[in-house]
C-alpha cells in the first residue's frame, strides 16, 4: 500500500510538471503567432531566425510535455493497482 501511495504522489508531481511545460508550450506558440502576424510580405533574416528558434523550442517542449503526461498517467494506473491489491490483502488479514 505504501508503494501505491508513493506512486500516486509521484503521478501528481509529474502531472504538475506536464502542466508547467504545457504552459510554456502555449506561450511559445503565442510568440510564434505574434511573429507571423508581424511579418508583412517577406520576412527578414532576423525574423526567420527567430521563427526557427521558436519552432525548435516548440518541438522540444512538446516532446517533454508528452513524456511527462504519459509518465504521469502510467504512474497513476500503477499506483491505483498497487493500492487496490494492498487494500484487498489488508482486508483478508
Amino acid at each position: 500500500m505504501i508503494a501505491g501511495g508513493v506512486a500516486l504522489a509521484c503521478s501528481l508531481s509529474l502531472a504538475g510538471v506536464a502542466t508547467y511545460t504545457g504552459a510554456g508550450l502555449l506561450e511559445t506558440r503565442r510568440e510564434a503567432r505574434a511573429l507571423h502576424d508581424m511579418v508583412d510580405g517577406y520576412a527578414t533574416d532576423q525574423q526567420l531566425a527567430q521563427d526557427a528558434a521558436l519552432w525548435r523550442d516548440y518541438q522540444r517542449q512538446g516532446a517533454q510535455t508528452l513524456g511527462f503526461a504519459v509518465a504521469s498517467g502510467t504512474m497513476m494506473v500503477v499506483g491505483a493497482v498497487l493500492l487496490g491489491v494492498g487494500g484487498r490483502r489488508h482486508a483478508w488479514a
